[in-house]
């Protein structure tokens, strides 16, 4: 896994979000200004590690995003950070500045979005996970789950279109799939990492499939699911919904499975254990 996305990414999600009046009082650095479209908003900034500024942007439809700047000024950097000890420190920044949502209020609405199901046929333990097809983190949680699915778990994929201009014809052609599940195995085993995109060719999908798609993409806001992967899911003991958004930790299928954690031998995926 790279510590940061291409910006050409990260700029096509943004292009697909939002607009919101800028605050007047943020002094925006020229690096910032420079490099994001002129319909997104910034929205607000903070202070992030080692002299580091967030910056929170908002487009018109999407969730919003963070961004960093330098101490310097100088440099713009789009992607997650990483601690010490594997923590996704971009997820903390995003849930602690988002909006508080009622997840299990539109739990009715997850069950009935347009998904890929992939998994046990009669699973133990039901995931929901909003996916793009050229989503590299979604790549990695699809091969973090793929043991687990062996031991009882079902993963219901919502795909939606944000990360480049194909992910909505790859997100059709997942849905339009005689046989979905093995569309998104070829999506996911011929993935490629170095351009970060999703080993199956786009369509132009009915506009029924196109319709699933964009209403996929409105549930997620709705969530306040600001990227991918975006999970829910119900807890084993409480069955209360349990929300997550971007890289999960492997050990959490474990838990909703009731079993011990299994091993991991990806080079991958063992920072995420």
């Amino acid at each position: 896994m790279r510590l940061l996305r291409s910006m050409r990414s990260l700029l096509c999600v943004l292009a697909l979000t939002g607009s919101i009046p800028a605050l007047a009082d943020l002094a925006i650095p020229p690096v910032l200004a420079a490099n994001i479209p002129k319909e997104i908003a910034v929205v607000r900034s903070f202070q992030a590690v080692d002299g580091l500024t967030g910056w929170v942007v908002q487009g018109p439809k999407g969730p919003p995003d963070i961004v960093y700047t330098t101490a310097d000024g100088k440099y713009l950097i789009a992607g997650h950070i990483l601690d010490q000890s594997r923590q996704d420190l971009s997820s903390v920044y995003a849930q602690a500045m988002a909006p508080k949502i009622d997840v299990a209020a539109l739990w009715p609405k997850i069950e009935q979005t347009a998904y890929v199901v992939e998994g046990a046929r009669r699973p133990k333990a039901i995931v929901y996970a909003f996916m793009d097809p050229n989503c590299i983190y979604c790549h990695l949680l699809w091969k973090a789950v793929q043991p687990y699915e062996k031991k009882g778990l079902q993963v219901r994929w919502i795909p939606v279109g944000l990360l480049k201009p194909d992910s909505g014809g790859k997100a059709a052609a997942l849905l339009e799939a005689k046989d979905p599940a093995g569309v998104m195995r070829t999506l996911q085993t011929k993935y490629q990492e170095a351009s970060e995109s999703g080993g199956i060719a786009p369509i132009k999908g009915s506009a029924t499939t196109d319709a699933k798609i964009r209403s996929n993409g409105e549930l997620m806001k709705a969530l306040g699911f600001y990227g991918t992967p975006s999970l829910a899911y119900r807890d084993a003991g409480t069955q209360e919904v349990v929300s997550s958004i971007g890289m999960a930790k492997a050990s959490f299928v474990a838990k909703i499975l009731d079993i011990p954690e299994l091993p991991v031998s990806d080079p991958e995926l063992k920072r995420y254990q």
